[in-house]
């Protein structure tokens, strides 16, 4: 064999060594690639199940110990105290409840005014976004956030239809 056929020969067998390796290293490449975009979707799945579940625990929490209702309570009576005229008494009360609109009146700008409100609201905002994400299997607990979104709105026409 001369120098050249031998040369070429070698030529030959490093271009496809070095074609060989690059196609592996395209492979690996894509494969490493496809297992970040995984390991990413699972870590945001588990955000959102911790996101999910800590709204859920703090709403239900804030729903069983009742502050939410006393904090928009006493900021429903002071919307009738800046409603009533100065010196009023529980008769005074009683003349301004008949009318069946300043109840509604009271509880809708008691429950904007009171300062639980704000983090209750946050709080739903949350479940309603970690809830919406929950995509395939998980959808079972998407279901579950809208009942107690449900459960939520109720809470609120409850204390709406309190006091009209």
């Amino acid at each position: 064999m001369d120098t050249a056929t031998y040369w070429t020969a070698v030529g030959s067998v490093a271009t496809a060594a070095g074609s060989f390796f690059s196609f592996f290293a395209i492979v690996l490449t894509a494969f490493l690639y496809r297992r970040q975009k995984n390991d990413e979707h699972a870590a945001q799945i588990r955000e959102d199940i911790r996101a999910f579940v800590g709204a859920t625990t703090s709403l239900i929490r804030d729903m069983r110990n009742g502050s939410l209702l006393i904090s928009v309570a006493w900021s429903a009576r002071e919307v009738m105290k800046e409603s009533l005229p100065p010196n009023s008494d529980v008769n005074d009360l009683r003349k301004g409840l008949e009318n069946n609109d300043i109840g509604l009146s009271i509880a809708v700008v008691g429950w904007e005014r009171s300062s639980e409100v704000e983090s209750f609201r946050n709080l739903v905002e949350a479940l309603v976004v970690s809830s919406r994400r929950m995509t395939g299997n998980l959808n079972i607990l998407s279901n579950a956030g809208e009942m107690l979104l449900a459960i939520v709105d109720d809470t609120k026409m409850m204390f709406l239809r309190l006091l009209t």
